[in-house]
């Protein structure tokens, strides 16, 4: 497989995986027809947030040039410019007919991959389930250069915060990343073992390498324990059938290694390694997205999803566990991850459906509660003789 990627489609691929980008920190809404440029929310302590920048302020002016023929991609232009320069924003906050004009100076704004339950009243994350506060959550977006040091940092923090009686970690949506990312996530929860094989196309599938076949084995990760931080404590990572390639690779390493349970419903089976090549100085023609391999798991299993492909392709929950949720639900799911993604203003106050927590709606996240709270009494249970 091979797909050509348009400069702008490459350099936002580029931004999403290094976890930065040259800009003012913000994230945009879809325009629609009868609305504005609509701001969803800045990034924590990024140069527009600094600015003083909110969520669902209207963006009606940059540098003086009206806003209101313009696409999204015109916009972007208007905003975008060098690192260190200011850009002139005028705004209109939602009920309020007078406009207000804000001097932001463009940065390179870093961009977190993991999120948390909800956010504190300083705009970060508690990483501890509100109604379950002995369980660590980790919504995990995408694996990109910094995201196995995110989690590295909160396994840290929480355990000078006080004992935890097991982990969580959300990949759903996540449609993948870096595959050292994966490593050096899977790294983080095991000390030994093998965590993900790479294979050229003639490897037979669904077997070990052999010495007649050893050739197209492309490498073999091992896992390293100089980076362990918790090899121990019960973890569930919860999946669906959007959570693809890097995230398969964790799952099914932990999995396979016995050391997560895998909650939710079975991934989508994309297993390809993929090589980017850039056209041009900088990419300035784009790139060739190209595949070379193949990701299988420590089991000798093929995570991709052929025509030919056999019942193992992707990652299957674990009994019991495997738990479906209907459109309708991961739309309610999903629209309360995004107001918690929100940096809200001090002093906001969020309606009764935007306190709902994900407890309280999300089915596959009270399963992966569920199979926490089994561990710690089987592990508390007296051994009797």
């Amino acid at each position: 497989f091979s797909a050509y990627l348009e400069p702008r489609t490459h350099q936002r691929l580029q931004e999403g995986l290094n976890q930065q980008f040259a800009g003012i920190g913000i994230s945009m809404l879809p325009k629609e027809a009868e609305s504005g440029f609509i701001v969803e929310t800045p990034f924590l302590n990024g140069p527009a947030h600094s600015a003083g920048i909110q969520a669902d302020d209207e963006i009606i002016e940059v540098n003086n040039v009206t806003t209101a023929d313009k696409t999204m991609t015109e916009l972007i232009d208007m905003i975008k410019g060098p690192v260190g320069e200011s850009v002139m924003i005028t705004v209109r906050r939602p009920q309020s007919a007078e406009s207000l004009k804000l001097e932001i100076v463009r940065a390179i704004v870093k961009v977190p991959n993991v999120e948390g339950d909800r956010r504190r009243q300083d705009g970060q994350w508690d990483f501890r389930l509100e109604h379950n506060p002995d369980i660590v959550y980790m919504r995990v977006k995408e694996f990109g250069s910094e995201t196995a040091k995110e989690i590295a940092l909160i396994l840290r923090q929480e355990k000078k915060r006080g004992v935890y009686a097991g982990i969580i970690m959300d990949l759903r949506r996540n449609g993948g990343g870096f595959l050292d990312a994966a490593v050096d996530v899977c790294n983080l929860f095991i000390h030994d073992g093998t965590i993900v094989e790479v294979r050229g196309r003639n490897l037979a599938e669904n077997s070990p390498p052999s010495s007649t076949n050893e050739k197209h084995l492309f490498d073999r990760y091992e896992a390293n324990n100089t980076t362990t931080i918790d090899s121990s404590t019960p973890l569930a990572i919860v999946v669906n059938g959007e959570s693809a390639s890097a995230s398969e690779i964790v799952a099914a390493c932990l999995q396979d290694n016995n050391r997560a349970t895998i909650v939710g419903e079975r991934t989508f089976g994309k297993g390809s390694v993929q090589n980017i090549m850039s056209l041009g100085h900088e990419a300035e023609f784009g790139a060739l997205k190209l595949t070379i391999a193949h990701f299988f798991r420590p089991s000798g299993k093929n995570i991709h999803k052929t025509e030919a492909a056999s019942k193992d392709w992707g990652v299957h929950p674990d009994e019991p566990y495997e738990v479906l949720m209907t459109e309708e639900q991961y739309q309610e799911y999903y629209n309360n991850r995004r107001e918690r993604f929100i940096i809200r203003p001090q002093g906001y106050e969020m309606t009764q459906q935007q306190e709902q927590t994900d407890e309280a709606i999300d089915v596959q996240l009270q399963s992966a509660i569920e199979f926490i709270r089994r561990e710690r009494i089987n592990s508390s249970a007296p051994n009797r003789i």
